[in-house]
């Protein structure tokens, strides 16, 4: 009887020993997670999601603005802000690498890290889609070393293949939401070379779009801004970093696309 007391004793020490360390364990990643998001301008961007996309919508797509508020409203509602930060969190979670993030943290607090932050945290506001869709000029001047440059970032960035297949997933989920499932096929069998040609017309006119964008978004980086940004996106973390937050953009312009189907399928009802 005694022995069994021990043990249980020494049961309900370990436990109360461990639990707090486990929380602690748990509640530091979530912490490094959130700080990563938030010093990169990645949760600035989720926020800005639903209206950057809401901006792409035809001028007279509704009958009044008021009808339109309340559509976008809806949309917000069907798939919040708040799950989308909880979707790319958890994926970071998922893959979570303490050493990379906290190298991303620190790349993030250096002056170079800040200045790329404030161009993620402005990247989907209205204003700065306005000047990238009027930057067509100063994608043409780009010329020498600093297209040389801009042109390995994108490179690294990988970000043609990514935009491409975030606009399909987008698109595919938009129109048939109902065939699309996470361990679903996206693309049916009989529908690859179809899909292989779409690809490739798509994939030309997002080289454009994404020429445009880094274009105008880099214009305060001067050449030796570029040479260092083209290193760290080199490194394992930035390597980590793009991966992480690419799959979960994937989950999430699938999932705004069913929002948008069904909040656009509402307004007829």
């Amino acid at each position: 009887m005694h022995a069994f007391r021990i043990i249980s004793l020494l049961i309900s020490i370990i436990f109360v020993v461990q639990w707090p360390d486990y929380c602690s364990a748990e509640q530091n990643q979530n912490e490094l997670v959130s700080r990563l998001m938030k010093v990169s301008g990645l949760s600035a961007q989720i926020d800005q999601i639903h209206a950057a996309i809401w901006a792409a919508a035809p001028a007279d797509a509704f009958a009044s603005e008021a009808q339109g508020n309340e559509a976008l409203r809806r949309f917000r509602k069907t798939f919040t802000t708040d799950r989308l930060m909880s979707l790319v969190r958890d994926q970071m979670l998922n893959s979570f690498d303490e050493d990379k993030i906290e190298s991303l943290i620190k790349f993030h607090e250096t002056p170079l890290g800040r200045k790329l932050a404030r161009i993620q945290k402005d990247s989907l506001n209205f204003r700065n889609l306005k000047n990238m869709r009027e930057s067509r000029k100063t994608a043409a001047l780009l010329e020498g070393k600093r297209l040389d440059l801009i042109s390995k970032i994108m490179e690294l960035d990988q970000a043609a293949e990514i935009n491409t297949q975030l606009a399909m997933e987008f698109v595919l989920a938009m129109l048939n939401p109902e065939a699309l499932s996470d361990t679903q096929e996206i693309y049916p069998e009989a529908s690859q070379d179809r899909r292989k040609t779409s690809v490739a017309l798509e994939k030309s006119l997002v080289d454009e779009t994404t020429i445009l964008s880094y274009a105008n978004n880099l214009k305060s980086f001067d050449e030796s801004e570029l040479a260092a940004l083209a290193s760290f996106l080199e490194t394992p973390e930035a390597d980590w970093f793009r991966k992480t937050s690419g799959a979960s953009f994937r989950n999430a312009a699938r999932e705004l696309g069913k929002a948008l189907a069904e909040t656009l399928a509402s307004r007829s009802n």
